[in-house]
């Protein structure tokens, strides 16, 4: 990879007090271009290799399915929450403590 300031460097800290005495911790540079709109995933480079790995074996679960929704809980009392109170510009509610 080619050197410039856009360039940067993330270290994968496992031991923090070693790190912060110098012990040697290997990084992995990233270009900006890698800096987007999407998620950003940064990875040891042993752990993506064996992701890519997976990846290349593995089919999408919608190829063999229709998956209508996404992971649910079914706890409604968590999603379903009943105004306490309404005036013209505000709905109010009471947390878990009824505050």
């Amino acid at each position: 990879m080619e050197k410039n300031s856009a360039d940067f460097e993330i270290k994968f800290v496992e031991e923090l007090v070693k790190y912060k005495y110098n012990e040697y911790v290997e990084g992995k540079k990233y270009s900006s271009n890698a800096l987007t709109n999407e998620p950003w995933i940064f990875i040891p480079t042993e752990v993506s290799s064996k992701l890519e790995k997976f990846k290349s074996k593995t089919k999408i679960l919608s190829e063999f399915v229709n998956i209508f929704v996404g992971i649910q809980t079914s706890n409604d009392k968590i999603y379903m929450i009943d105004p306490k109170n309404e005036d013209e510009e505000y709905v109010y509610f009471l947390d878990k403590n009824d505050i």
